[in-house]
């Protein structure tokens, strides 16, 4: 059987990779690998999207799909935005586009992880699995002496010095996260130079079902967000990364408008990523979180009621619990994670929706 075995894509797949590993045999060993470890929903999702109808010449129709493939499956790139680009190139640039792919994938490696994930993920009581532990655990050492000098801030746009939730937050961040123990978070007005040349912006607050970063007193929506960071100094072009650690709910999952609301929100870690690059910024990781955070945990099962305190379930740490976004260059892209989708429903007091009385779940999109 073939590695890709998804029904209605199978063929346009395996043709595919077999024309990238003709061209290349180094980016054909990048995109066998990728359907070794895939997800069937992943491949699926990909290889519809490859489907690109009869327009152009069969050679053309080869070199998007090829494209198409080597973004989204290899890279990560996130296939909308992956199908969007690649339809937006011309005939006369196909080839020439094609032969850049070849080349980047060819020579791909995924970047390295942010380290304050790893330190969540290598806590003693860290909820990840078993083979990341021990992976971990000899790299803890250098990881905690990379981390030592690196610049920090933390972040809390309408800062409510009475939200307990945000507050346990900033505790663990300062306590945990950063190399100074007394480190005071700020709120949207206040400098950012101290991150001058690189280091890491720590930005906490309620997500708001994707609406926003803040406090129950407000929020900033993404674009606002990257728009307050360029006005308070935060450096747009630093010689080494700024990466920004999105420590709110729903952070890396689509979300609807509102409950039952028609349609779900791009999330909210890609639609900042998008307005960093739009506001100049050319050196940024931004990372989002699959779920509910509590403090340094994640959970994907929330409810909504209020005799319900909910926990996390999984360290924000743990393989595949986060999406990191690059914004580099005059263009931005997913380097690491998934496509993930909010539902909700009524919990048992169901006539009380009105009040916000929901169960919320994160799962894969598409079911994978």
């Amino acid at each position: 059987m073939p590695i890709f075995s998804t029904k209605s894509t199978e063929q346009r797949l395996t043709d595919t990779a077999a024309y990238i590993d003709q061209r290349n045999p180094q980016a054909g060993s990048k995109v066998f690998q990728w359907g070794i470890n895939a997800t069937t929903h992943e491949m699926r999702r990909i290889g519809e999207k490859m489907h690109i109808g009869n327009s152009g010449t069969s050679t053309e129709r080869r070199y998007r799909r090829a494209i198409i493939m080597m973004r989204a499956g290899v890279m990560r790139h996130e296939i909308r935005k992956v199908v969007s680009e690649v339809s937006a190139i011309n005939s006369g640039q196909l080839q020439t586009r094609f032969s850049q792919v070849l080349l980047q994938c060819a020579a791909y490696v995924p970047p390295p992880i942010p380290t304050a994930l790893d330190i969540m993920a290598s806590e003693k009581d860290a909820k990840v699995e078993l083979e990341q532990a021990r992976r971990l655990k000899p790299l803890l050492r250098g990881i905690q002496n990379s981390r030592r000098n690196l610049p920090h801030e933390i972040y809390a746009p309408y800062h409510d010095t009475q939200d307990g939730a945000t507050h346990h937050t900033i505790e663990y961040i300062r306590y945990n996260l950063t190399a100074d123990l007394y480190k005071k978070a700020i709120s949207h007005g206040k400098s950012l130079a101290s991150l001058d040349g690189g280091g890491e912006l720590f930005i906490v607050g309620h997500g708001h079902l994707g609406r926003g970063i803040g406090s129950h007193n407000g929020k900033l929506g993404a674009t606002e967000l990257a728009r307050q960071l360029r006005a308070d100094g935060l450096d747009r072009n630093p010689g080494q990364p700024i990466v920004i650690y999105l420590f709110s709910c729903w952070g890396a999952t689509h979300a609807r408008r509102a409950w039952g609301g028609l349609g779900k929100r791009e999330p909210y870690a890609r639609r900042f990523a998008r307005a960093l690059n739009e506001q100049g910024f050319r050196n940024h990781k931004v990372v989002g979180f699959a779920g509910s955070v509590i403090s340094e945990n994640l959970t994907q099962d929330y409810i909504h009621k209020p005799d319900v305190t909910n926990s996390g379930n999984i360290s924000l740490g743990m393989d595949g619990m986060y999406n990191i976004y690059e914004v580099r260059n005059g263009n931005f892209n997913r380097t690491h994670g998934e496509d993930w989708t909010t539902k909700a429903k009524p919990n048992s007091h169901s006539f009380k929706f009105w009040k916000g009385w929901s169960n919320f779940t994160v799962r894969k999109r598409g079911g994978g």
